[in-house]
């Protein structure tokens, strides 16, 4: 039951995502502002930076990993994961 509501979790995240990219670009294009794309492109991989930063401070305050091989597995999963969640 876990890993189900976690899909749907990370199914949600994917599409609030994307929903986010979609009304930002079309209020950059209402402004006639035509640098929009690096803007949108910011806008997306927003959310893979916020879920890194929050992964770094809970692995500061509320992981007990010891040794730097457990550190190393951490952050490269979540670092495959946020890359993964930014579109």
């Amino acid at each position: 039951y876990l890993f189900g509501f976690l899909f749907l979790v990370l199914v949600m995240l994917c599409i609030t995502t994307a929903e986010v990219c979609l009304v930002l670009c079309y209020m950059q294009l209402c402004c006639e502002d035509y640098h929009w794309w690096w803007r949108s492109f910011w806008t997306g991989a927003s959310t893979g930076f916020y879920l890194f930063f929050y992964s770094v401070f809970y692995f500061a305050t509320s992981l007990d990993a010891k040794t730097v091989v457990a550190g190393l597995l951490y952050f490269g999963y979540t670092l495959i994961f946020c890359i993964l969640c930014s579109p």
